[in-house]
C-alpha cells in the first residue's frame, strides 16, 4: 500500500513542524524536541495519536519510552494471506533486533492458531487412528479382518477430510475438534460389521457376510440415522461453529455407513482369505467341531491355533497328537459338546469346515 497506507504520528509531526514553524526534525535536539512533540499532541486535531506515544514521565514529557506507528493491510481476508502477512511482519522486526520491534494485530491470535492447525490436526488423526487400530485388533478375533478395519478408518477420513473441503469447511480450530471426536465414529460401524463376519456361522466368506450384513445392517441404519437427527437442528444456524460440527459429523456418519455396509463386505467377502493366502499363506477362520476326538482329528491337518470353547484349551497350540493327549487329561471320550475354534488354515483349505 506504501507511506499512504500508514499512520504514523511522526510523519505527522515531521509535516506540522514544516509548516507552521519552519523546521525539520534535524534541526530539534534533546528537550526542543520533547516539547514540540508534547506541544503537537496536545492539539486536538491530533488527538488521535496522543496514546501512539508514551512518556516515561506524563507530569514532565522529556524522554520517550515506547510509540507505535499502524499499517493498513490488503489481501487479508484468506487464512493463507494472512499467515503470509504475519510472517512478513515479524521477519521485518527480527531484522532490526536493536530497535525491539513488536508487531500485533487482534487477528494475530487466530493467524497463530492457524500455523498450529495443521500440524496439530496430522497429529491428532494419526494418534487416534492408531488407536482406534489397536483397540480394533484386540477386539476382533481375525488378524485379517481387523487390517480391513484399519485401512476402513483410514479412508473414512481421508474422505471425510476431501468432502469437508469440498462443502466449504475450512481447516481451523473447530474443524480440527470436530475431525478428532468424529475418528471414534470413523471406527464404529466397520468394527461391528468385521467382528460379526468372523464369529458368525457361513459355509463360506460370502455366506458369512450376508448373515452378518442381515444381523447388523438395519441396526447400524438405525443408529446413523438416530446420530445425523440429533445434530440436524445445527445445519440451518448462521454460526460457522455449528455448521460446519453439524457437516462434520454427517460426512463422517454417511462416509462411515459406506464402508461398513458397502465397501467393508465386498472387501471380506472376495479379498479377506485370497488375499491373505497369497501374501501371507495363511487365512484365520472360525470352525465348530463336535467332542474331543474330531477336535484332535482336525488338528491333525490343521494347525489349532486358538481355542475359544472350553476355557481350558484357550490357546492352545499343537499338532493333532499332543491335543489330543491334552484332551484325555481334561475330558471324557463321551464328552459332546460345541467347541469353537480359531485355526490357521493353509493351502486353500475350506476355512469353515464343520465336524457334526
Amino acid at each position: 500500500m506504501g507511506p499512504q497506507g500508514v499512520d504514523f504520528w511522526l510523519t505527522s509531526f515531521e509535516n506540522f513542524m514544516l509548516e507552521f514553524n519552519g523546521q525539520s526534525l534535524d534541526t530539534l535536539r534533546g528537550e526542543d524536541f520533547f516539547a514540540n512533540v508534547d506541544y503537537f499532541l496536545s492539539i486536538e486535531e491530533n488527538a488521535q495519536y496522543r496514546n501512539d506515544v508514551r512518556w516515561s514521565n506524563k507530569s514532565r514529557p522529556n524522554n520517550i519510552t515506547a510509540f507505535r506507528a499502524l499499517v493498513g493491510m490488503k489481501n487479508f481476508a484468506k487464512a493463507l494471506d494472512q499467515m503470509d502477512t504475519v510472517d512478513s511482519f515479524r521477519n521485518l522486526a527480527q531484522n532490526y533486533p536493536e530497535y525491539n520491534i513488536t508487531t500485533f494485530q487482534i487477528m494475530w491470535l487466530f493467524v497463530d492458531q492457524y500455523e498450529e492447525v495443521l500440524p496439530n490436526t496430522i497429529q491428532e488423526i494419526y494418534s487416534g487412528t492408531a488407536f482406534m487400530i489397536l483397540i480394533a485388533v484386540f477386539f476382533i478375533p481375525s488378524v485379517i479382518s481387523s487390517l480391513w478395519v484399519a485401512l476402513a478408518i483410514l479412508s473414512i477420513d481421508a474422505g471425510m477430510i476431501g468432502f469437508m473441503a469440498f462443502w466449504g469447511i475450512n481447516l481451523d480450530v473447530i474443524s480440527m475438534i470436530t475431525i478428532i471426536m468424529s475418528i471414534g465414529f470413523s471406527v464404529d460401524f466397520t468394527a461391528h460389521i468385521a467382528y460379526a463376519y468372523v464369529v458368525i456361522d457361513g459355509k463360506d466368506n460370502v455366506e458369512r457376510t450376508v448373515n452378518a450384513l442381515s444381523t447388523l445392517a438395519w441396526p447400524i441404519t438405525q443408529g446413523g440415522i438416530a446420530t445425523v437427527m440429533g445434530v440436524v437442528v445445527l445445519a440451518g444456524t448462521n454460526s460457522y461453529i455449528t455448521t460446519a460440527f453439524f457437516r462434520t459429523v454427517f460426512l463422517v456418519i454417511v462416509i462411515g455407513w459406506a464402508h461398513a455396509l458397502i465397501f467393508l463386505p465386498v472387501v471380506l467377502s472376495v479379498f479377506s482369505c485370497k488375499l491373505s493366502t497369497k501374501y501371507a499363506k495363511s487365512c484365520w477362520s472360525k470352525i465348530k467341531i463336535g467332542n474331543r476326538d474330531q477336535i484332535a482329528d482336525y488338528a491333525n491337518d490343521n494347525k489349532v491355533v486358538t481355542v475359544l470353547e472350553p476355557a481350558d484349551l484357550h490357546k492352545f497350540d499343537a499338532n493333532g497328537l499332543q491335543l489330543r493327549q491334552q484332551l484325555n487329561e481334561i475330558y471324557t471320550p463321551t464328552t459332546t459338546k460345541d467347541y469353537r475354534v480359531f485355526v490357521k488354515i493353509e493351502n486353500n483349505l475350506d476355512n469353515n469346515k464343520t465336524v457334526e
